[in-house]
């Protein structure tokens, strides 16, 4: 029965992840026109939860901006970065909320938006080149957790519903 009930989670979750997708498809648009205003050639890409299948239903949205060219492999780069992009997405008609976390260990941009009611996410990732001396560990994380979540398929109910525990005894925040 237990079983059961951790598959209809999951299928409940996973009901809510693709009616959820269009929000999340039109904030990564319409983040990455700004990107490419910014600098040119730099992409957005979805990480986390969310790329992986592992989100909740509330859920933050996380992206990474990647340069090819390199750009932003220090992290001063990437903290002045941070501030850079929220000032430009202030001026954007669907951000409702801005805000630049550009002295943390990664430096983070957090944004509210119209167009889904989820928090967002904005982090800024080295090229393989010229990986600083503090990578971003979330992403290698989140690879991990797709790559196992695609080889061992009873690991997905798991983790939604130790995620789901977590945050109701409020302790899924890393701060």
């Amino acid at each position: 029965e237990l079983h059961h009930e951790m598959q209809n989670f999951q299928a409940h979750i996973g009901a809510i992840q693709v009616s959820q997708q269009k929000e999340v498809l039109q904030v990564a648009e319409s983040l990455s026109h700004v990107v490419a205003r910014l600098w040119d050639g730099g992409q957005v890409h979805l990480s986390g939860s969310r790329a992986c299948g592992l989100s909740l239903v509330d859920s933050d949205i996380d992206f990474v901006v990647f340069d090819p060219l390199g750009r932003l492999d220090e992290m001063e780069v990437q903290a002045e970065s941070t501030k850079i992009l929220a000032c430009e997405l202030e001026q954007e008609v669907w951000v409702e909320r801005v805000f630049a976390l550009d002295r943390a260990r990664v430096p983070v941009v957090k944004l509210q938006t119209c167009l889904t009611d989820c928090a967002i996410d904005v982090t800024f990732m080295p090229t393989a080149a010229g990986i600083s001396s503090q990578p971003h560990s979330g992403l290698a994380i989140g690879q991990l957790l797709c790559s196992l979540g695609q080889q061992l398929s009873a690991m997905a109910p798991i983790i939604c519903i130790a995620k789901q525990l977590l945050r109701e005894a409020d302790l899924n925040q890393v701060y």
